[in-house]
C-alpha cells in the first residue's frame, strides 16, 4: 500500500445518541430520537439509546480503547439537548458542558485530537415541537448553540463539523415517505412537497451562520477549521442509458446543498426541474426557496473542508410506472426522477441483513467527482466501515478488515494517481452501538460491546490489532520518506 502523508489523520468515530446513553442524566433534555424510539414499529428490534454504550459514564474506557488503536484523532458529536436542554441559549446545562470538557481534556492528555460534530441528528425535542428545521428561526438556534461550543471548547478543538449528512437529514426529518413509518414525531406538523427543501435551506443557513461566527470571532485565536459532512454514496447507472438517473441522484443527495457552498446558489438542473414540478401543483409558493444576495454570499465558501461518509455504491435507474418499486427517498426520488435498486453483481460483504456492498471503486469515483466538479477541495473521509458479517466467529471480523483495507488502499491510489485532496480517514465505528432504525441488530464497532452486561464491557475485535498495525506502518513509512527528503535536501545544500 502506498504511503500516506506524514500529517495524515487516522481516526475512528461515534455519535452522541448512538453511544452516550444517560438520556436524562445531569439535566439533559430529550431529543427527537428519544421520541422516535417510542414510536411503535420504528426501531427494528424495539430498542432505544437510553443507555447504549453508556459512554456518558464510561468515556474514560472509550479513551483507553482509542489508545489501543493508536489513532491520531477521535470524531464524536455533542448532544445539542445535553448542553441546551430546551434547544435555545436561554437555558444552559453546565453539567452537560462539563461532560464534553472532561472528554476533550482526556483525549488531549493522551495526544488524541478531537474532531467535534455539532449536529449528528439528535435535534432537541423542544425545538421539534416548534416545527424544527421548518422554522425560520432554526438557523439562529443552531448558530447560538455553535457559538457556545466554540467559546467553551475551541481552545482544544481544531476540527469542527457543523452537520452530519446534511442532505440526508433534510429529506428524512421533515416529511412522510409513502409505505414507510411516519417520520414525523409531531403528527400535527404540516408538511408538504416543499418541506425537505425548506428544512435543507434552513440547515444550510444555520451551517453558514455558524461558520461565519467562527471565522469572525474565533479562527484567528483558536486556529481551527470548520467543515460539513455529506453522504458520499456513489450512484452508478444500472445499465446503459440510465446515466441521467445517476446524475440526478447525485444532484439531489449531494449537489443540492454542496453546490451553494463550493459554487454559488442551488444547481441549475434542480431549479429547472422543481420549477416544472411547481407548475403542476396548486401551491402559492415555490418548492425550492430562493436565496437573497446576502444569503448567497453568506453560504458561498463557508467550509474549510468537506467531510465524506462513504459506505457503498448504489445502482439507480429511471422509475417505470409499470414496475413496482420500493420507496427510496420518497418525494425527492419523484422530483429527481430516479430510484435506487439492488443488483447481485456486488458483494454483500456483511451478508443479506445489511445494505453495504464492498464497492471501493465508488469511493474513487466520488473523489474524482469532487476533484473535477468542485476544484479538489480538502476532503476528510469522516465515516467508512461495515457491520459484522453474518456467520463470522465473534470478535473475528475478517470481513471488516478486508472491506476497510480495500477502501484505504483505494484512497492511497486516489491521492497518488488522481491527486485527490484527502487529508484523513475515519473508521466507523469505535464501538458497537445503537444503529438508528436497526437498533442493535447491526454491529459496526472495532470493539464489541456486551449490551446484556450492565457494565457494557468493551472487548477488542481482530480489527483493532489490524488498524493499529496499519496506522503504525503508515506513520513509519511517512516518517522514513520525510527523513529521506530531508537527507536529500541536506546533501543538495552542501
Amino acid at each position: 500500500m502506498s504511503s500516506f502523508p506524514k500529517d495524515f489523520i487516522w481516526a475512528c468515530a461515534t455519535s452522541a445518541y448512538q453511544v452516550e446513553g444517560g438520556y436524562t442524566a445531569d439535566g439533559k433534555g430529550p431529543s427527537i430520537w428519544d421520541a422516535i424510539c417510542e414510536q411503535k414499529g420504528r426501531i427494528s428490534d424495539g430498542t432505544n439509546g437510553n443507555i447504549a454504550c453508556d459512554s456518558f459514564h464510561r468515556y474514560k474506557e472509550d479513551i483507553e480503547c482509542l489508545k489501543k488503536l493508536g489513532v491520531t484523532h477521535y470524531r464524536f458529536s455533542i448532544s445539542w439537548p445535553r448542553v441546551l436542554p430546551r434547544g435555545t441559549i436561554d437555558e444552559i446545562n453546565e453539567q452537560g458542558l462539563q461532560y464534553y470538557e472532561n472528554l476533550i481534556n482526556g483525549l488531549i492528555s493522551e495526544h488524541i485530537e478531537p474532531i467535534v460534530t455539532l449536529f449528528h441528528w439528535d435535534f432537541p425535542l423542544a425545538l421539534t415541537e416548534l416545527a424544527g428545521w421548518l422554522n425560520p428561526l432554526s438557523p439562529k438556534w443552531f448558530s447560538d448553540y455553535a457559538q457556545l461550543c466554540f467559546s467553551r471548547f475551541g481552545k482544544n478543538v481544531k476540527l469542527w463539523i457543523t452537520f452530519n449528512e446534511i442532505c440526508m437529514h433534510a429529506w428524512c426529518s421533515s416529511f412522510v415517505i409513502p409505505g414507510l413509518p411516519d417520520h414525523r414525531v409531531i403528527s400535527s406538523l404540516n408538511v408538504d412537497e416543499s418541506s425537505p427543501y425548506v428544512a435543507g435551506h434552513h440547515m444550510l443557513l444555520a451551517h453558514a451562520s455558524a461558520y461565519r461566527i467562527y471565522e469572525e470571532h474565533f479562527k484567528n485565536i483558536q486556529k481551527g477549521r470548520v467543515g460539513i459532512v455529506f453522504s458520499g454514496q456513489w450512484y452508478e447507472p444500472l445499465e446503459a442509458g440510465e446515466e441521467a438517473a445517476a446524475r440526478n441522484a447525485r444532484i439531489w443527495t449531494m449537489d443540492w446543498l454542496l453546490h451553494p457552498i463550493l459554487r454559488e446558489d442551488y444547481p441549475c438542473t434542480m431549479k429547472q426541474r422543481l420549477a416544472e414540478v411547481f407548475k403542476q401543483t396548486t401551491s402559492d409558493t415555490s418548492l425550492l426557496p430562493e436565496f437573497t444576495k446576502q444569503e448567497i454570499q453568506l453560504v458561498k465558501g463557508s467550509a474549510d473542508f468537506i467531510g465524506l461518509n462513504y459506505y457503498t455504491a448504489v445502482f439507480c435507474r429511471k422509475p417505470n410506472a409499470e414496475r413496482p418499486t420500493t420507496p427510496s427517498m420518497g418525494i425527492l426520488s419523484k422530483h429527481a426522477v430516479f430510484e435506487n435498486c439492488d443488483d447481485p453483481r456486488w458483494e454483500r460483504i456483511c451478508g443479506d441483513n445489511c445494505w453495504i456492498r464492498n464497492t471501493p471503486f465508488g469511493l474513487r469515483k466520488m473523489l474524482r467527482f469532487m476533484r473535477d466538479e468542485y476544484d479538489n477541495p480538502p476532503l476528510l473521509i469522516t465515516e467508512n466501515g461495515c457491520a459484522d458479517a453474518l456467520g463470522e466467529e465473534l470478535l473475528v471480523d475478517n470481513a471488516r478488515i478486508r472491506y476497510c483495507n480495500d477502501h484505504i488502499r483505494t484512497i492511497a491510489l486516489a491521492i497518488k494517481e488522481d491527486k485527490a485532496n484527502v487529508f484523513g480517514y475515519t473508521l466507523w465505528s469505535l464501538l458497537d452501538n445503537f444503529e438508528w432504525n436497526s437498533g442493535y441488530t447491526l454491529r459496526f464497532g472495532l470493539f464489541h460491546v456486551d449490551f446484556n452486561d450492565a457494565e457494557r464491557k468493551r472487548t477488542p475485535k481482530k480489527s483493532v490489532a489490524w488498524y493499529y498495525d496499519l496506522i503504525q506502518r503508515q506513520q513509519r513509512a511517512a516518517k522514513d520518506i520525510s527523513n529521506e527528503c530531508l537527507h536529500f535536501l541536506s546533501e543538495e545544500s552542501q
